[in-house]
Parts: structure tokens; sequence; C-alpha cells
């Protein structure tokens, strides 16, 4: 009888401890992990890190290299720490919005600006891994810096202490345009000198100064690459590549009577009078030809200005050899627009652009 109750009673406190021991685990030992979580382990026990190592392995002491997602777990709380950081999300935008990407990030005086909520991509900077090479900006993976690779649209668990994360807009390159890609890094391409055409009293474009023009950049070389991006999302790292936007196709330049003085197109006729003209330009960008425009100027506002500035120069010298009657006599306003048309298609090749027609709208005298 005796013997029965000890053994209940050995039981009975077999049970007791075994709860205990359940219930201190469950409330001092159990971590949970929210879905948009990740838990990072700091263990107080092991061997020391080497020296010039920031995170430690299984059986280090330090801060652990792997990660926990989001759950529940049991640790030991004598033993390890555990932190809540947030996980690293990369979003993929809202494509409604992308109808207008060229209108939002187009100058205020050409397109006007509209919102958009942009696809995004992800810049990482590794703080551990080998030190970063003197003059280096853009790392491969197991060095320090900022990482070649990019993360693209996603959830990411990446240890806060190991690496930084940046968000920036990827490129989306919209129909009826296209993107012109800077390369920037690797050696400049070789140079070449060329001789700038300007127009000469007769109107025909002479020779002038030389200057040095680099040429398009092969892949793995500094600059202005040859191949553009057609219409489409790009996720690129924009320290290692730059992409600017350029439409596609023809626009027009008007310059009219109506302007300021320095801007409208008057010049003296053959027999003495003053002619002003309105006239307007229709122009375009063959993306055949994209790439080798904006490696000549630079940017698209720089082109425009190149391009008003020759038809000023054309119109007033080619017009000052026509007397005022001539601009009254429909076959000699004729004359006038062709040769007009034509010397600035002979222009334009050098820039890299296509004049369809120059139109002569209104003549004054």
């Amino acid at each position: 009888m005796n013997s029965m109750r000890l053994i209940r009673f050995a039981v009975g406190g077999v049970l007791v401890l075994v709860g205990a021991c359940v219930g201190y685990v469950w409330a001092f030992c159990r971590i949970y992990v929210p879905p948009d979580k990740m838990a990072v382990l700091i263990t107080k026990t092991g061997a020391q890190l080497p020296a010039g190592e920031k995170v430690a392995d299984p059986g280090q002491k330090g801060i652990q290299r792997a990660t926990l997602g989001p759950g529940r777990y049991f640790i030991n709380p004598w033993t390890t720490e555990c932190e809540l950081h947030d996980l690293i999300d990369v979003p993929a935008g809202d494509p409604q919005t992308w109808r207008d990407v060229y209108a939002a990030r187009a100058p205020e005086h050409e397109i006007p600006k509209t919102a958009g909520t942009w696809p995004k991509v992800g810049i990482v900077t590794s703080l551990v891994g080998k030190p970063t090479p003197e003059g280096v900006t853009v790392v491969e993976k197991g060095s320090q810096g900022i990482l070649r690779e990019v993360l693209t649209p996603g959830t990411y668990r990446l240890n806060p202490y190991m690496y930084k994360v940046e968000l920036v807009d990827a490129v989306v390159v919209p129909i009826g345009c296209a993107g012109i890609v800077t390369s920037q890094l690797g050696d400049m391409p070789e140079v070449e000198v060329v001789t700038e055409t300007v127009i000469g009293p007769d109107g025909n474009p002479v020779e002038g100064n030389r200057k040095t023009v680099y040429r398009l950049a092969k892949p793995g070389q500094r600059g202005v690459l040859e191949n553009i991006l057609q219409p489409g999302i790009y996720y690129i790292n924009p320290y290692v590549e730059k992409v600017d936007i350029v439409q596609i196709g023809y626009n027009q330049l008007s310059q009219l009577t109506r302007q300021a003085d320095d801007e409208k197109i008057s010049f003296p006729s053959a027999d003495g009078f003053t002619i002003a003209v309105d006239v307007t330009v229709v122009w375009g960008r063959h993306p055949e030809h994209t790439a080798q425009m904006f490696a000549r100027t630079g940017n698209v506002e720089r082109l425009r200005d190149i391009i008003l500035g020759h038809i000023r120069s054309v119109c007033r010298n080619i017009g000052s050899e026509y007397k005022s009657t001539d601009f009254i006599q429909g076959e000699k306003r004729e004359q006038y627009q062709i040769a007009v048309t034509e010397s600035l298609q002979r222009i334009a090749r050098e820039n890299d652009v296509e004049i369809l027609i120059a139109l002569i709208q209104s003549i004054e005298v």
C-alpha cells in the first residue's frame, strides 16, 4: 500500500516537473516571428570571432550570420538573445500608373508631370567581407561596398548587420521611347578628332573648329553604350549604368514672328527690306542613331538648342540672297523653303538627326 502511494507520488512529481519545464520553455524560451519580420540571434557563448570578422557562424560567439524567418521558435534565453527586424520588401509598383512614365520624368516645359508608383530595385551595400579595393565603387559578392547585383521586386531576409539596402526606381522605358545607357565603370573608349560644321555666307556648310569626340562604348567600357534599351522594365544598378529616356519619332520646332526679338527670325533682303518668317521644322530621332546623338550632345535639351540655332542661321543666310518681291511669289517662296530644308538636312546629319521638312508658314515684308 505504501509502495503504491510512493509510486503515485513519484509519477505525480515527474508530471508536475515536466509540466513546469514545458511551461517554462513555452513562457520564456518561445519566440514568435511575425510574417513581416525576421529574427537575428546573438549568442553569448562559443568561440571568439577571428580578428576583423563581424558576424558569427554556428559555434561562435556574437551576431549569427543566419537569420530566422516568420514562425515560432524555441531558444535558450540564457545563451542567446533575439532581435526582430523588418524584412526587406522591394515593391513591384502599380503598372496602371506607368502609362505616363515619360511625362512624369520629362522637363516641365516639355510635358506636364504626372504621378506614378514605379517598380523599385534594391541597391545592396555589403558591410562584411574583404575590404573595398582603393578606387573601386562597385564590388562583387564577398567584398565590402556596393554590390553589382541588385534586388528585383520581392521580399528578402537579409541580415541588417551584414547588408544595407537602398530602394530606387527601376528603369521603365515606355512605348515610343528608348533608353540611352551610360556605363559608369570601365576604361574610356578611344577618341577621335572631328571637324565641326558651320554655316557659310552662302548657306552651305563649311569646316569649322576641330574637336575631340569619344566613340560609343563597348561592353566593359565607360561611356554611352551602343545598344539602347527597347520599351520595357529594367532592373539596373544606377551605380553601374545610368539610363536616360529619349523619345523616338518626329517632333516639331517652331520659330514665330510673335516671339521675342532675339528669338524670331528676321533678316535684310537683297534689296534692303526687313523680312520676318514663321518656320516650323519637323525633325526626328531614329533608334539606330539615338545613342550616337546622345553621345555628341549630352542631352535632348541641348539638341533642341542646336537645331534652333541652325534654323535661325540657315533661314537668315539663305533668305538674305532673295529680294523682297521673291517672298511674295509662290515659286520663289517654294524655292526658299526647299533650300532651307536641304541645308538643314545636311547639317542635321552631323548630329545624327533627321529633318523631314522645314515649313515656311508666314512671311512679313
